[in-house]
């Protein structure tokens, strides 16, 4: 028997109201998360904004709401009912909240995907920069930037630095070539630049012209703009193969999660074992590839799926390893090396010079 949760609204034409039936399968936990949230959310809309009195509700709200999205990866995964009434009461939730999500600009644009999966590199942008705004938009937007996710995002950006920066000091007497698939806005590159990188040269690829634009935007207003090459192109075509006579070859290539996107029937948009030996073809001897993926430690992955639209390929590290395995038996001397890092997995793989 199913759970009703009636609610009366909280004040005329203000309040949520309407009735939310949870399928019986879906996790106490969830259920108590939901209730809590939706209330909590109720009140945070008929409040006035007030930036001291909303500490406090504020924390409260995003508590509700990370819960919510954690206690959905609660069901188990081989229980297809399960699955399928978990679902259904994600969606009630969520079209019961839309009022009050997607006054966040941020929720709209994660939901919505205006540029497609790949492409939505304002998104990306907010997240790097932790960018919230005030009222409701701002309790919305702090929830989803506390998300592991987001963490996540947030600390690829400085792997990346931190990957060039090793990878300039490996090779200090000839200008690193650095190629970036997947560079969005090319924030990360910016970065690079700016924590002192600027004797590399990167090579940004991304198959949204509209992320070109805008990385061409900020790298002649920074006056980086003739250290970096951009490139309409997306992971797909590059693992039709023959991009290196087009590209060259490069010291370091980084891919940050091009792959994490999975289609129906839970395979990854594009072939991953061929992405990796058209983007291994395009090293040096000695030169690396780092790409990176969701470990199933991203504890909010059901909602990330459900709710918003991003089913994800959690992988662990078994599957890392096995992603880059045809690499290494198709003649290329690679070494691979894993390193899981909570929400996100890291995989190296080193071309071994020739002997």
């Amino acid at each position: 028997m199913d759970k009703d949760i009636r609610r009366e609204p909280t004040e005329p034409g203000r309040g949520t109201g309407g009735r939310l039936t949870i399928p019986a399968r879906a996790p106490r936990r969830l259920c108590d998360a939901i209730e809590c949230a939706h209330e909590l959310l109720a009140i945070a809309a008929r409040e006035p904004y007030s930036p001291l009195a909303d500490y406090e509700l504020q924390s409260h709200v995003t508590g509700a709401l990370r819960e919510f999205a954690q206690a959905c990866g609660e069901v188990d995964e081989t229980d297809v009912e399960a699955q399928h009434d978990l679902a259904t009461a994600l969606r009630r939730y969520h079209d019961l909240e839309m009022r009050f999500l997607n006054r966040s600009a941020l929720y709209r644009h994660l939901a919505d995907k205006p540029f497609g999966h790949a492409g939505d590199f304002l998104t990306t942008e907010a997240i790097y920069a932790n960018r919230c705004g005030r009222g409701i938009a701002g309790y919305v937007d702090r929830w989803l930037q506390a998300l592991d996710a987001a963490g996540a995002v947030r600390d690829r950006k400085q792997r990346f630095v931190r990957q060039v920066q090793k990878a300039v000091a490996e090779a200090p007497l000839t200008p690193l070539r650095v190629l970036d698939v997947g560079s969005g806005s090319c924030v990360p590159v910016l970065a690079a630049l700016e924590a002192g990188c600027d004797d590399a040269r990167f090579t940004c690829l991304d198959a949204d012209a509209h992320a070109l634009a805008r990385a061409q935007h900020l790298l002649e207003a920074a006056g980086w703009d003739e250290r970096v090459t951009l490139v309409q192109r997306g992971i797909g075509r590059l693992a039709r193969g023959g991009a290196a006579d087009e590209l060259g070859s490069f010291d370091l290539v980084w891919c940050g999660c091009p792959f994490d996107v999975v289609g129906s029937g839970g395979r990854p948009l594009v072939s991953v074992p061929a992405a990796l030996g058209s983007l291994l073809d395009l090293l040096h001897d000695g030169g690396r590839l780092v790409f990176c993926s969701p470990t199933p430690a991203l504890k909010e992955r059901e909602f990330l799926s459900v709710c918003l639209g991003w089913p994800l390929a959690c992988r662990d590290e078994d599957d890392f390893a096995a992603l880059a395995a045809p690499s290494r038996n198709g003649g290329t001397r690679v070494e691979i090396s894993v390193e899981m890092q909570g929400p996100l997995g890291y995989a190296t793989l080193r071309r071994r010079p020739r002997s």
